[in-house]
């Protein structure tokens, strides 16, 4: 999983500029909720290449996308979690 995180976040920085700071304040043993700043397509993708190559992710996807049967296989796989 740690290295299709890698990999994703190798492709996004190809398109993305960004700096990542304050992820020394990530607790690995801890329940934490983390939030994009802002609503955009992009924003939990870049946040969840960075942040599962620290810790264990579970994205939180809303059921219209969870349940559909194309993309279901793949929140699986990363462990989504459908609200």
């Amino acid at each position: 999983m740690k290295f299709l995180a890698w990999l994703f976040f190798q492709i996004l920085k190809l398109r993305y500029r960004f700096h990542i700071k304050g992820l020394d304040l990530v607790k690995n043993n801890q329940g934490q909720l983390i939030l994009p700043s802002h609503v955009a397509l992009v924003d939990p993708m870049i946040l969840f290449a960075v942040l599962s190559q620290k810790c264990k992710v579970h994205p939180v996807v809303t059921s219209s996308f969870f349940e559909n049967p194309i993309l279901k296989p793949f929140f699986k796989l990363i462990g989504a979690v459908g609200i």
